[in-house]
């Protein structure tokens, strides 16, 4: 992160930099660490894509979460989509889903390459686990994968909101 804003710092001529970016990005990084095992947004190649991009979507993500749409208070009003909140919303996931469609794939394989020997690393790894599980009494599908990769990834962007998981 550091070497990010110096960077940044530097390529500006030594303007000032927003730090609020860059420790945002540096939270995510974190929490893209501990849940899917790797940084996936960041400067550079191999980057799935700009962290501009990204932090974009995730403000969307939040702002389209919290509206209230006209479509949903007087129901027969919906198909219009009076305020464009339902095209931004199919935009975002048509956005959203390949990112994290790549990641299931990534764990995916290398939990098919590992075969009998594999031992889960991260939250992706265990709920993938989980869902070849016949015995769940609530399955759990690939979209609730993507959901529940979606909503903890997301809350590394804001500082007062958390999950938590225990095993029985």
């Amino acid at each position: 992160m550091l070497r990010d804003v110096s960077a940044a710092a530097s390529r500006d001529g030594g303007a000032v930099v927003r730090l609020k970016d860059h420790l945002s990005m540096a939270s995510f990084n974190v929490v893209s660490r501990m849940a899917l095992g790797r940084k996936y947004i960041f400067d550079g190649a191999g980057s799935l894509m700009p962290p501009e991009a990204f932090r974009w979507m995730i403000q969307e993500f939040f702002f389209l979460n919290g509206v209230v749409n006209v479509g949903d208070v007087i129901p027969w009003l919906s198909f219009l989509d009076l305020q464009g909140y339902i095209k931004r919303m199919k935009r975002l996931s048509k956005m959203i889903d390949p990112l994290l469609e790549h990641v299931l794939v990534e764990h995916s394989e290398r939990r098919r390459r590992q075969g009998e020997g594999f031992v889960p690393r991260d939250m992706v790894d265990r709920l993938l686990q989980l869902a070849d599980d016949a015995n769940l009494e609530a399955p759990i599908e690939r979209d609730g994968i993507k959901a529940f990769i979606l909503v903890k990834t997301s809350l590394s962007f804001t500082p007062s909101a958390g999950i938590y998981v225990t095993e029985r």
